[in-house]
């Protein structure tokens, strides 16, 4: 078997596997190493926001989180064991590297994205799920969904959704960007 330096983006859903269980299990680590550092998250944001986080050396490539900003302070959250829920924004000062991607949207449009994702508060967060799959969520998937039921595909082609399809997405422009 071919070795995976984890230098190159995981362009399959099995290398995408692979490293993460790498990392994962090997090294201890997910979502990356937490710095210590905590940054302030922009108070201007508007529903339907995407936020994208890193940490040195996460377990997803480039970017081991993202969610869509709620309204009010929130953004949609995720945990293995609780699911999704309502989460404070400030879950994000503590990545290292913090992005904002606005969907090319009417302000309306991206408020309805943000109140479709509202709606799967309490279903099931799963780290690996197919963008086909009707009862399980990724954080990345519950971002590419909201804007998929109004007909804007955030990530084209790509069937293991990850934080990294959404961060260069042709679909939005980056607002804002903290860290390197």
């Amino acid at each position: 078997m071919a070795s995976d330096d984890c230098r190159a983006p995981a362009t399959s859903g099995t290398a995408f596997v692979r490293r993460f269980l790498h990392r994962s299990l090997i090294n201890g680590w997910g979502a990356g190493a937490d710095t210590g550092e905590r940054g302030t998250i922009p108070s201007w944001l508007q529903p339907g926001d995407i936020l994208l986080g890193a940490n040195p050396d996460c377990a997803y490539g480039s970017w081991s989180h993202v969610s869509i900003h709620l309204g009010d302070g929130m953004v949609l959250g995720h945990h293995l064991l609780s699911g999704i829920y309502r989460a404070p924004d400030a879950e994000f000062a503590y990545y290292h590297r913090l992005r904002v991607v606005r969907p090319r949207l009417s302000p309306d449009q991206r408020a309805a994205a943000a109140r479709w994702a509202e709606g799967l508060v309490g279903e099931v967060f799963c780290l690996f799920v197919r963008r086909d799959d009707p009862r399980r969520w990724t954080c990345a998937k519950a971002v590419w969904a909201a804007y998929a039921h109004g007909g804007l595909d955030l990530a084209p082609g790509a069937e293991l959704l990850t934080p990294a399809d959404l961060a260069g997405s042709a679909h939005g422009e980056v607002v804002w960007e903290r860290g390197e």
